[in-house]
């Protein structure tokens, strides 16, 4: 298994940054076009909920993104965790 991190302030400006690394990370591991363009959606949802809910939109605190390929089996796959560093509830 391979693992890729990204890891940004929370900042909305940023959000595409992270959106591209999922579309790309997919890319790279022969995801169909309308896969890749489907978890790069969910990886900017994802995220902007980190920042808004997550995080409150405080700049001083970040947002991890984790992109792991299990190249193992058929289908292989591709787990992707996002994590904030709010509060919880």
């Amino acid at each position: 298994m391979g693992t890729i991190k990204l890891e940004i302030p929370s900042d909305r400006q940023i959000v595409d940054l992270a959106e591209m690394g999922g579309v790309g990370v997919a890319r790279i591991h022969g995801m169909a076009d309308g896969e890749t363009e489907a978890l790069g959606l969910a990886v900017r949802e994802a995220v902007i909920n980190a920042i808004v809910h997550g995080n409150k939109e405080d700049c001083t605190q970040r947002v991890s993104i984790e992109f792991a390929v299990a190249a193992e089996g058929v289908p292989r796959r591709l787990v992707t965790t996002v994590r904030d560093q709010g509060q919880g509830f």
